[in-house]
């Protein structure tokens, strides 16, 4: 097959798939401060796959690590000549993070309505979903890489002695602002004093249980972790993917879901019943920092 996209990767991961078919998805048992608010979910619920039930669905990884490095600031435009290319071979195109970040690659958003980024422009963006979805012809559905286990403060970083620099300014101002509750001040998330929004939460990681193995959900250490435990919290995200989906803003088909061992799997569940996706996927590694797992 002749088909290349200059400097962009072609790389397929490994997938936990967190829409599929069959009896799969089984209620975990949370804890942790907060767990009360969890929404409820039958036994053995079905999360619904809404993909290709032949087998002939390929996701296509569209970066790499260093893409918007190595392409800043043109990496929607560069992805959207090649368009055509990625319709006639594949039926999903992962696109990275897409709200801006305090870090190169995406992995440590701030503000949630702001996109751009380091890939290029939310117009940019919205006219490369646009160029993979014509209006006839083979279309290719567009996934979101969504990180929503963490999330970055905004402003000018400061810097903490002997502990590094810290963005702190947690007032995003849009319908997607955060406050203390929204956040986890867990045992491994110790900013300390000043460097978590007002009122930082004191919501633990928390743990669920399946097949009788207890899991610890893990933390990311350089942004205070959401409280997924907390209803206003889940709300916002399933707002943020909604807002995502609509054309005038995005254009997204369908989400992957970055570090999903960072809080329990229901709230997966939950996001996917409020937001609809035509397919969702989930990182999970055993190599994330201070990642923990008993059995």
């Amino acid at each position: 097959m002749r088909f290349r996209i200059q400097s962009i990767a072609l790389i397929l991961g490994l997938f936990a798939l967190v829409a599929c078919q069959g009896p799969v998805y089984q209620t975990p048992s949370a804890t942790g401060n907060g767990a009360q608010n969890a929404p409820s979910r039958g036994v053995n619920d079905d999360i619904a796959y809404n993909g290709n039930d032949n087998g002939q669905d390929v996701i296509l990884q569209t970066f790499s690590w260093n893409s918007a490095s190595l392409l800043q600031p043109n990496y929607y435009n560069t992805l959207a000549t090649n368009a055509s290319g990625i319709r006639a071979y594949f039926t999903y195109a992962w696109l990275p993070p897409p709200a801006n970040s305090a870090d190169i690659p995406g992995y440590m958003p701030g503000d949630w309505k702001n996109l751009k980024n380091n890939y290029g422009t939310q117009a940019e963006l919205k006219s490369l979903i646009a160029a993979l979805q014509p209006a006839t012809g083979r279309q290719t559905q567009v996934l979101a890489d969504i990180v929503v286990n963490h999330r970055a403060g905004t402003g000018t970083p400061i810097n903490y002695p002997g502990q590094g620099s810290f963005y702190n300014n947690y007032n995003y101002g849009n319908e997607f602002n955060m406050t203390g509750e929204n956040f986890i001040f867990g045992n491994e998330d110790n900013y300390g004093s000043g460097k978590g929004p007002s009122g930082f939460g004191l919501a633990s990681e928390g743990t669920w249980t399946f097949g009788g193995r207890t899991y610890h959900n893990e933390d990311f250490v350089g942004s205070p972790d959401l409280n997924h435990w907390n209803a206003n919290t889940r709300g916002l995200v399933a707002s943020w993917l909604n807002w995502l989906k609509k054309p005038l803003n995005a254009g997204f088909n369908g989400w992957r879901y970055d570090m999903i061992g960072g809080y329990s799997p229901e709230f997966l569940g939950s996001y996917n019943d409020q937001s609809l996706p035509t397919l969702s996927v989930g990182e999970k590694t055993n190599l994330c920092p201070r990642h923990r797992l008993s059995y």
